[in-house]
């Protein structure tokens, strides 16, 4: 992924098999939240909330330099999460998680006044974007999207990451209100997006300034 080299965001996205055996790893990474991980049914969700897991708990902590037991992840009232212990952390890191498909992304920022938001997409082609779009997309967005499932995906994933570093929840008026456009980088006052095709998936990080 092109990253400006002024954004100030650390971006780790890593492909997983369906056939990964990770339950074998079940007394090797124990601090992880297994039994979030056993709630799902299928086992190809079960993996990729393994990886999240995995990612968040021990290679946040490593290149934060950090003893994972020390490492406490909390949510708002909105569920984003954020590090709550150690709390001189929690002060200056930023993170967020996403995956679909076979991919799981974790982006992190280490600057006190950026929030970060990413999200990934499979481009499903065949996808019913005209009765979604208008359930998802204010006005102006709709009408840059038309009828195509790739600008459609495009635009979800920035909207998403966008939401997602704000720390709103998706029933909040603003999600109604936004006016993005389909760029790779999108730059406001107070927020950049960049956005990428990866395969079959886009791909949207988003450094929010908090001042």
């Amino acid at each position: 992924m092109k990253i400006k080299p002024d954004f100030p965001i650390k971006l780790f996205l890593i492909k997983i098999s369906d056939d990964f055996d990770y339950i074998s790893y079940a007394k090797v990474f124990s601090l992880l939240n297994w039994d979030k991980i056993n709630s799902y049914l299928q086992k190809k969700d079960q993996l990729r909330a393994f990886v999240s897991e995995l990612l968040q708990k021990y290679w946040l902590t490593s290149i934060l330099a950090i003893n994972p037991e020390k490492l406490e992840i909390s949510f708002t009232k909105d569920m984003k999460p954020y590090i709550s212990q150690p709390e001189k952390i929690s002060k200056t890191v930023s993170f967020n998680v996403s995956h679909s498909g076979e991919y799981v992304a974790l982006a992190v920022s280490f600057d006190s006044e950026i929030n970060v938001g990413v999200d990934i997409e499979f481009i499903q082609d065949g996808f019913p974007i005209l009765e979604a779009k208008s359930l998802v997309f204010s006005n102006s967005e709709q009408a840059l999207i038309s009828s195509s499932v790739s600008e459609f995906f495009k635009l979800w994933t920035k909207k998403e990451a966008l939401i997602k570093a704000i720390g709103y929840g998706f029933n909040h008026e603003y999600f109604q209100t936004t006016n993005l456009n389909l760029d790779d980088i999108e730059e406001k006052q107070n927020y950049t997006i960049i956005t990428t095709k990866h395969h079959s998936y886009y791909l949207s990080v988003c450094s929010i300034n908090l001042n």
